[in-house]
């Protein structure tokens, strides 16, 4: 039985300002509330202002059929009152219409392909988005079908009915019914290599040149947009391959056009990423500042003007400026678990394991932070933390081990003198 919740649109509003407001632990109580719902409709619209932190956050969130079907193009998903038709860009009003579409599409098919869903949903039964096992798994039997039916759906080769209640279902959604074969279209290509946009950015590999050549190549033949798509996604899921990008586009003026879009919209991605940084550092942190890094760096490298420039740069500064904010943040809670460790051996010691994990996870993110900036502030907050650790009640081996995880060997050497 499906759960829907009807909420009056000035109490949206007014959890919405609420939900701005809160802290981190209040904002995931929202969240499982939201994600409990099976037909959110307009409530998922109280999740928006605090999108930006749930990136940072990174909460396992329920792997719905929706969620899976467009993980691959998340960079891409903005609201519908940043959405501009023609853009490389997907409103987040049609993810609904469009994985429900998709589902009926396959449906509708015979043999083995009917036969997928059922499977699907199994393995996504009760997962979440942190299992990537499970995503991968899941991705690899829906992505290619889900690519199929977008392109059948793009040529209005689906029975009458199907098109026409996808057609329904999309104008009720406030979008131009001119608007829903172009997308479609789009997301096929995207759809049909998404294991290896996924698989490539969380291995932080490099795609090779003849894979990236055939996935534009492929995504070309759906038209300006989705090579726009690809090329956006590419830039930003793998931001080494973005000379390669922008090198398949020279000599192609109409290409060359939708590398420049690709361009913006990889900027206007790393400007939303950079523009909240709050939130705890956790796993994924450090492969997502690294990724961050890595794309400014790309972008800063591609030829642009001084207003292109001056964007990088302030997206460079916020950067720097969150990941030193929530270095601070996390080592004041370091220091603040020192001075509240159990008195039980076992306890102390589960503690002190559990800090030693934090701090590998601090450090790795520490290091790839530096490469944005901030180098003399780090290195000041982590000599404030080696104090913090030199005046616990300790073993000395301890604060050694603990301050040789943060901030290397000879500041362990340096306290032990001490």
């Amino acid at each position: 039985m499906s759960m829907q919740l009807a909420v009056p649109s000035q109490s949206l509003r007014d959890v919405r300002r609420g939900v701005a407001q809160a802290a981190d632990a209040q904002v995931l109580q929202v969240v499982r509330m939201v994600d409990a719902l099976e037909n959110r409709g307009a409530t998922d619209a109280v999740l928006e202002p605090v999108r930006a932190r749930l990136r940072v956050i990174q909460p396992a969130r329920p792997l719905r059929f929706a969620r899976l079907l467009f993980m691959p193009v998340d960079p891409l998903i903005v609201q519908p009152k940043d959405w501009r038709a023609g853009t490389p860009f997907l409103p987040r009003t049609a993810l609904m219409v469009l994985s429900q579409a998709v589902r009926r599409s396959i449906e509708a098919q015979q043999g083995e392909q009917a036969a997928l869903l059922p499977r699907i949903d199994g393995i996504i039964a009760n997962a979440n988005t942190a299992q990537t096992c499970l995503v991968r798994q899941a991705g690899a039997l829906v992505w290619p079908p889900a690519a199929a039916a977008m392109r059948r759906l793009a040529q209005q080769s689906e029975g009458a009915g199907l098109w026409e209640r996808c057609a329904a279902e999309w104008a009720a959604q406030g979008l131009a019914r001119a608007e829903l074969s172009p997308m479609a279209a789009s997301l096929a290509p995207i759809l049909a290599h998404a294991a290896a946009l996924h698989d490539h950015e969380h291995a932080v590999a490099t795609l090779s040149r003849p894979a990236l050549v055939a996935m534009l190549a492929e995504a070309e033949r759906g038209g300006a947009r989705a090579w726009a798509m690809m090329a956006s996604l590419l830039t930003i899921r793998v931001p080494q391959a973005a000379p390669a990008v922008l090198a398949v586009a020279d000599g192609r003026p109409g290409l060359r056009s939708m590398a420049d879009t690709a361009t913006e919209a990889a900027l206007s991605w790393l400007e939303h990423e950079t523009a909240d940084q709050a939130g705890s550092i956790g796993d994924a942190a450090p492969l997502d500042v690294a990724r961050q890094a890595a794309l400014l760096d790309a972008l800063l490298a591609q030829p642009g003007d001084a207003a292109r420039r001056r964007r990088l740069a302030e997206a460079r500064q916020h950067l720097a400026e969150g990941c030193l904010h929530r270095f601070e943040a996390s080592l004041q809670d370091q220091a603040a678990a020192l001075q509240s460790l159990p008195e039980e051996p076992a306890a102390r010691d589960a503690a002190l394991d559990e800090m030693e994990a934090t701090a590998r996870r601090l450090r790795r993110f520490e290091i790839e932070a530096r490469r944005v900036g901030g180098a003399a502030r780090f290195d000041a907050l982590l000599k404030v933390m080696e104090n913090a650790v030199g005046a616990a009640g300790l073993a000395p081996m301890d604060r050694a081990r603990l301050i040789e995880i943060l901030a290397g060997p000879e500041a362990a050497a340096r306290l032990l003198r001490a």
